[in-house]
């Protein structure tokens, strides 16, 4: 398993991770990601990958969301990813 913020991820990584059947963890905080640095959906290109690894990965995919005092509403933390990345988006949300 590999974690990540996304910032890196494009097509070449994606035909990477997939030939070597690589877990990965999406490391964001959705609503409140503005709380913790810059958004990599805001990056060209990373929303689209994001959304293959759901759709052709969703055995090996998940977004990993940190609950904190400014970010603690967690079904608005998982409605934040299946409106805005994908309605079957694999959120997980830890205090």
């Amino acid at each position: 398993m590999m974690i990540t913020n996304g910032s890196l991820l494009d097509d070449e990584k994606f035909a990477f991770i997939e030939q070597h059947n690589i877990i990965i963890g999406m490391s964001h905080d959705g609503p409140g990601q503005h709380l913790r640095g810059p958004d990599p959906f805001e990056e060209p290109g990373i929303l689209d990958v994001v959304r293959r690894f759901i759709e052709e990965r969703p055995h090996a995919f998940s977004i990993n969301s940190v609950i904190t005092a400014d970010n603690a509403d967690i079904n608005a933390i998982i409605d934040w990813f299946h409106e805005r990345v994908h309605p079957n988006a694999p959120v997980i949300s830890k205090a």
